[in-house]
This record gives structure tokens, C-alpha cells and sequence, in this order.
């Protein structure tokens, strides 16, 4: 009954249901005692020297008495919410633990724009909104940035939705993945070029800490991603998919902090299109099989589209050479329409963007965000639509940024060849958040080459990560599969146990003795057998040069049990084992009475728990030279 309970327990635990966790561990506690009272009983009863038998009672009784105690304050009575949020999150951090180790496989709670009234008309982007002014979200940081949340892919005319099957990793893991999946290792350059892209990275260090209970979803830049850490132990485990979005293995809780480290790229420079014009020329080229699955997933688009949003898209980019100056006039395009948190419905029978860009002109930062992702695709530039949070320089308070409901926010993101992402933030100013998403407008001191190198091979420039062989786990990444020997001991450890105990309630068992062992010579043999290791246990061997009427004589001396003595059983080994005697079926009778009687006696007057040690486990008792045993608590004289 406690191993069914506690194992009852472990299930609500690992399984999140805790309204049945009271009586469960009361339980437990009740039949701890009941198993410490049991064994105290007996050993009073059975034992003359039983000190060990009775300090293991007096010990687990206020270890029982301390688990019902612990039930009654910890736990809930009425099953709705906690007396202590710590109790709760401990249980749950070690629920996240495991989920870690064993594989996340849980269904993920991804952040949504929607809690936070973008989404009035339900799955349908459009509609006029009420932002909340609830804090939700508090940043450390050095300067404002968008932080990205959820990415999706396929724009359906009327909503976003993401349909890729992303491979979940942990962050600690997969380096090759992790480095493509957040463009770490874009653009691949070398010489002075390299040198110029390093003036717009820099190193940023963010403290994130929810201030309500929300998804599942974890913030950070861009890209450049390079450490996801949890502030509290055991807390937060980061998991990444090949997308770029980092999440945890359950929804974060208020005040689960977490810190970001991130190589940032500096987009919002004033001198950033100089470096992108540059690293255009330069003809930068992805792996042509990776490149292929970035157009396969960013490019769609519906087929009810107005014709107008393509031409509008195609006058606004005429004359323009690369993808990053086309990318810019369609932005520069939508900067012109008006923000307003009031726009009409968009008619159910129309594509979004056609009833945005050729009807209405006017919206919030879903309408903008949409329209940028949709006709950046239009000029063939992969993209896809974004949902995060932005910070402002409105958004601090003191040394921390502190994002309200209303900060949530929408944007797109580009990709280009060689380069990876780039964000494209195309809501205007007016009523909405002003975009401080990164440094500002500083120059980095970048100096433009009149004449930029172009590779000879045009295929091998920026090849990413995910074309390039693995190179094998590093020390840290096989460290991190450490934890598979202590688990591999327990599960060794309890595979013993299991059969230990399946040998001693089968092997052992009568039933068993008389399938395996057909002759009555043999069966009587093997009684005997294991009457002598339990004597054995009692440090009465059989020792050397004794015979075995003198054994039994010593044995006797102490023994009596209701079974018979032991004399009868040397006598009848003695006739089986020299001549040709065939024991009776009441001799063997008497053997299996006998072994049965001593077994039960050796358990009744060491207790259960020195019985299995002993016994079940394989481990033997001491054995002495001389006849009286110096280990007073295995024998008990009547």
C-alpha cells in the first residue's frame, strides 16, 4: 500500500494534478506509521536485543509525522489554490526538470497579441481594439529593442498561422542548429569586410522577468542569440526550434526571471544600409538546399489578392537593384498610412491587405505588419509575420523597462541571402509606440569600400551552418548527457529490486520447488539447502569439520520450532546421502514445513527491513568462528 501510494503521488505530480495530493501523502504518512508500529511490535514480541529494530521505528516515526505535518500546511484542503506558491513551484520545477531531460514533448501555450485586444475579431486579423494597460513584462536592459516572441509562416488572406514542424532542441545542445536557427554565423566574411559588420554587432545581456502568469514563451532579440539562463535554480529550461522562437517546457509563472545573452546586430543604425548596399554587391549566397527550404516556407500567398497590392508593390520598388532597397521603399510606402486603433472591419468575403492597401489605408500595427510581410513576398523576399513586444523609451521607469499589454506589438521579418534575418518594422509613428527598437540613429563608423570583393564562388560564400558536417560533441555537449548514469544506476538498482523480489515470492515459493525439483531426493535437498543459509544468517554455519549430527545438536540447543527439530532433518540428509533412501511424501512434507518455519521465524525476529537486506538483496550475514553470536539483534532465544 506505500508503494502504491507513493507511486499514486509521483503520477499527480509528474501529471500536474494535485487535488487529490492531500489525502495521498496522508496516507503515505499513516502507513509509514503503521509500518514503523508493526515492526516495533515485533521486535518487543520476538527480539531480546532488538536496539536497531526499535531506533528504525523510533526513527520513522517522526519522519511520518512530519510528512502529514507538512501535508496539512503546504498543501491545499480545498483543492483551488496553494497556502504556499514556493511548495507549488518546487513541485513544478522538478516536473520541468524531468520534462527536460526526458524530452519536451509537451503542447507548447505561445504567446498571442491577442490576450492584449489585438485580435477583436477572434482568429480574423482587423477591427477596431482596446489595448490593456496591465503590466506584464519587466527588462533590464541597456537600450530598447523589439523583443520577439512567436514567428508564423502562412498568411491565409485573412489570419497568420504557422504550419512548419519545427524539431524542438534544447538550448544547450545542437550548436550547428542553434547557430543557423538565430543567424549567428551570418554573414560568413573574412578580412576587412568582416572587420566593418563587426562595428554593428554588440554584446547585450537582458533580464527578463515575467509580472503575470503567461505562456510558454520566452523573449529575445532578433538575432545573435547566444545563452538563454534561468536566475533561479531549476526554474526555466530554454528550448529553441529551427525557426528561431525559444520557449519553456511549461507556462512561465510571475516573477520567473531569466537572462539573455545576444551578439546584436544593429539594425537601426544611420548607417546601416550603407553595410547592407555593400553586402549586396557582394552577392552574398546561401547553401542552395537550405535557401530552397527558406523559399518554400516564406513565400506563399493566397490566391485572393487584389490585383492592385501587386502593382503597388511593383511602383514602389521600380528601378531598384537589391532585395534590401526593395524591402525599404515598401516600407517607406506603408509609413505613409495613418494609425488608428479604430479602422473598420475588414469585410469577410476580402484578403486583409487588399481591404488595407487598396480600401481603407489605415490601421494598427497588425495591418502594417501583415501588409510588409505579404508584399515584400510579392517582390520575391521570403518574410514572415511576428508578434513580440516592443520597448520604448516611454517604457522605463528607473534602472528596468516595464511593458504594459498595450506595448505587444506586430512586426515582419525579411530574409536575405548570405545575411539572414533582418526586422522590418513598418507602423508609423502617430499614436503608436515610436519605433526605438534598437541603438538609435548613431553612426557606427562604418567605412563603405569603393570597390567590394566578390567571391569566386558564389555557392560557398555564407553556406550556414546546417550544410556543414557535425564536427562531434564537445566536452561541455557530452557533459550534458551525464545525467544518464545516475539515472541508468537507478533504473539498475530497481530492476534488482524487482527481481529480488520476484525470486523470493516464486523462486522460493513451494509451488516452485515441486515444478522444478520432479524427485523427492532433490526436492528434500534443496529444503535443506535453504535451512542452512538461513542459519547461516543467524551466525550458525556449519563449521568446518563438524558433522551434521553435531550441527543439529548446537542448532537445537536454541531452536524449537512448532515444525519439528532439526535432528530429524540430519538424520533424513544423512540417510539420503548415504544409501540409496527415497524419501517419503511425509518426509518431504517435513522438509518444506520445516524451511517454511524457519523462514517465517527469521523474518519475525529481525523485521522486514533486515530480512530483504539480507535475503532478498543477496547480501549474507557475518559469520563467526566461535558459537555464541556477537551480533545480538540476528537472533532472538526463546
Amino acid at each position: 500500500m506505500f508503494v502504491f501510494s507513493s507511486f499514486f503521488i509521483i503520477i499527480e505530480w509528474l501529471g500536474g494534478y494535485f487535488n487529490t495530493l492531500l489525502p495521498a501523502m496522508i496516507t503515505s504518512g499513516g502507513l509509514i506509521l503503521l509500518w514503523a508500529k508493526s515492526s516495533q511490535m515485533n521486535t518487543a514480541r520476538k527480539a531480546a536485543h532488538g536496539t536497531h529494530e526499535n531506533s528504525i521505528a523510533l526513527f520513522l516515526l517522526p519522519v511520518s509525522a512530519l510528512i502529514i505535518l507538512l501535508s496539512f500546511v503546504f498543501v491545499p484542503g480545498n483543492t483551488v489554490s496553494w497556502q504556499s506558491r514556493d511548495v507549488y513551484r518546487a513541485f513544478e520545477r522538478v516536473n520541468n526538470y524531468l520534462a527536460n531531460y526526458t524530452g519536451f514533448s509537451r503542447p507548447r501555450n505561445s504567446f498571442s497579441i491577442g490576450r492584449f485586444g489585438f485580435m477583436p475579431m477572434g482568429a480574423r486579423l482587423g477591427g477596431a481594439v482596446t489595448l490593456s494597460d496591465e503590466k506584464v513584462l519587466q527588462v533590464r536592459a541597456s537600450k530598447p529593442i523589439l523583443l520577439r516572441g512567436t514567428i508564423y509562416n502562412e498568411y491565409t488572406g485573412s489570419s497568420w498561422a504557422d504550419n512548419l514542424t519545427s524539431k524542438r532542441y534544447r538550448f544547450d545542445s545542437n550548436e550547428s542548429v542553434r547557430l543557423d536557427s538565430f543567424d549567428n554565423n551570418r554573414p560568413a566574411l573574412s578580412g576587412p569586410m568582416a572587420s566593418e559588420v563587426k562595428k554593428f554587432k554588440e554584446q547585450l545581456t537582458m533580464t527578463l522577468t515575467p509580472l503575470i502568469n503567461a505562456s510558454s514563451t520566452l523573449f529575445t532579440p532578433y538575432r545573435g542569440l547566444t545563452a538563454v539562463n534561468s536566475v533561479s535554480f531549476l526554474a526555466i529550461f530554454p528550448f529553441f526550434n529551427t525557426e528561431g522562437e525559444v520557449f519553456h517546457t511549461s507556462d512561465m509563472r510571475a516573477g520567473d526571471s531569466y537572462t539573455i545573452t545576444a551578439e546584436y546586430l544593429n539594425y537601426q543604425s544611420a548607417d546601416f544600409k550603407l553595410l547592407m548596399d555593400d553586402l549586396m554587391k557582394m552577392g552574398l549566397r546561401d547553401n542552395p538546399d537550405f535557401y530552397q527550404g527558406i523559399i518554400g516556407n516564406y513565400l506563399a500567398l493566397p490566391p485572393n489578392i487584389e490585383e492592385g497590392v501587386y502593382t503597388l508593390a511593383k511602383n514602389a520598388t521600380a528601378g531598384l537593384e537589391n532585395d534590401y532597397d526593395k524591402a525599404c521603399a515598401i516600407k517607406d510606402l506603408l509609413k505613409k498610412f495613418n494609425y488608428t486603433l479604430s479602422p473598420k472591419d475588414p469585410p469577410k468575403d476580402m484578403d486583409f491587405v487588399s481591404f488595407f492597401v487598396d480600401h481603407s489605408s489605415e490601421g494598427y500595427c497588425t495591418y502594417f505588419a501583415t501588409a510588409m510581410a505579404v508584399m515584400a513576398r510579392m517582390e520575391g523576399i521570403p518574410s514572415r509575420y511576428v508578434e513580440g513586444y516592443m520597448m520604448t523609451d516611454d517604457t522605463k521607469e528607473e534602472a528596468d523597462y516595464v511593458l504594459k499589454g498595450q506595448n505587444a506589438h506586430a512586426w515582419a521579418e525579411l530574409y536575405f541571402q548570405g545575411i539572414g534575418w533582418i526586422p522590418f518594422d513598418a507602423t508609423p509613428s502617430g499614436n503608436a509606440p515610436s519605433d526605438t527598437s534598437g541603438a538609435g540613429t548613431e553612426a557606427s563608423g562604418y567605412d563603405p569600400r569603393p570597390t567590394i570583393p566578390i567571391p569566386t564562388d558564389r555557392n560557398a560564400a555564407g553556406t550556414g551552418a546546417l550544410s556543414q558536417k557535425d564536427k562531434g560533441l564537445t566536452l561541455l555537449e557530452l557533459l550534458a548527457y551525464a545525467w544518464i548514469v545516475p539515472v541508468a544506476a537507478l533504473a539498475f538498482l530497481l530492476l534488482w529490486i524487482v527481481v529480488a523480489v520476484i525470486k523470493t515470492k516464486v523462486v522460493m515459493s513451494l509451488g516452485y520447488v515441486r515444478r522444478k525439483y520432479k524427485d523427492s531426493r532433490l526436492r528434500c535437498a534443496y529444503y535443506y539447502g535453504t535451512a542452512l543459509k538461513l542459519l547461516a544468517y543467524y551466525n550458525y554455519p556449519l563449521k568446518k569439520g563438524e558433522t551434521l549430527y553435531a550441527y543439529a545438536a548446537r542448532i537445537d540447543r536454541w531452536l524449537r520450532l512448532g515444525a519439528g527439530s532439526f535432528q530429524k532433518v540430519a538424520d533424513l540428509m544423512v540417510r539420503i546421502s548415504y544409501s540409496d533412501y527415497q524419501p517419503t511424501y511425509d518426509d518431504v512434507v517435513f522438509m518444506e514445513r520445516f524451511r517454511r518455519a524457519l523462514a517465517r521465524y527469521t523474518y519475525d525476529t529481525v523485521g522486514p527491513w533486515f530480512y530483504m537486506w539480507h535475503q532478498i538483496m543477496g547480501i549474507k550475514g557475518n559469520t563467526k568462528k566461535d558459537e555464541a553470536p556477537k551480533t545480538q539483534y540476528y537472533l532472538s532465544q526463546r
